[in-house]
């Protein structure tokens, strides 16, 4: 999931070593319980740790606001924090749920740790059906310069307090908006008489 939500705050180089980082974690894992299978307590607490340092990444990502997400649309943004509080939401009740089924068979409670299995998995069966049904499909409007675009960016550009940014672009203007750079650059040379692009 956080490598997911990772592709769109980073790009490049940069996301590809980040995915070899966390795959070959996940990987030297699994290694590390193939071969020592006689330690379960250590592969219950490989999990907890790997869900709890998740939760934590995870929490980092969505504190950076909408404009950490930089590679998705603004509009998007808002709409994919509250999917990646839901993921987190998620992440601890996995988290919770292995800690309890882990002490439910380390004390033993075989039968208890069953039920918890068969219990915990009704709710993440019913979320992820919830999580099919919905489906979010996202349309640009007009494609062509309109009196609308340009208001639609003075007012981003005045709220967001963008004015201030001296490395603000047609590009990263139009990301916010969920519009075509050249759209962008478009509707400013339009309005103003000016040449951006």
């Amino acid at each position: 999931m956080y490598l997911g939500f990772l592709t769109l705050a980073l790009h490049g180089m940069k996301l590809r070593l980040a995915a070899l980082l966390h795959l070959g974690i996940a990987i030297a894992v699994m290694v590390i319980f193939f071969v020592q299978r006689t330690i379960l307590l250590t592969s219950d607490l490989a999990i907890l740790t790997s869900c709890a340092v998740y939760i934590v990444l995870m929490y980092r990502l969505w504190r950076g606001g909408p404009d950490a997400l930089t590679r998705a649309r603004l509009s998007e943004a808002l709409r994919l924090r509250i999917w990646l509080l839901g993921a987190i939401g998620l992440l601890i009740f996995v988290l919770a749920l292995d800690a309890a089924i882990a002490a439910a068979f380390a004390f033993g409670l075989e039968e208890t740790a069953s039920m918890m299995v068969s219990f915990g998995t009704l709710p993440l069966t019913l979320l992820f059906l919830y999580a099919l049904t919905r489906r979010t499909v996202t349309v640009s409007a007009d494609k062509h310069f309109s009196v609308d675009a340009f208001v639609r960016i003075d007012r981003l550009v005045r709220e967001a307090e963008l004015f201030r940014d001296a490395e603000l672009t047609p590009s990263r203007l139009a990301r916010r908006l969920g519009d075509p750079a050249r759209t962008v650059s478009q509707a400013i040379n339009q309005a103003t008489g000016l040449n951006v692009s």
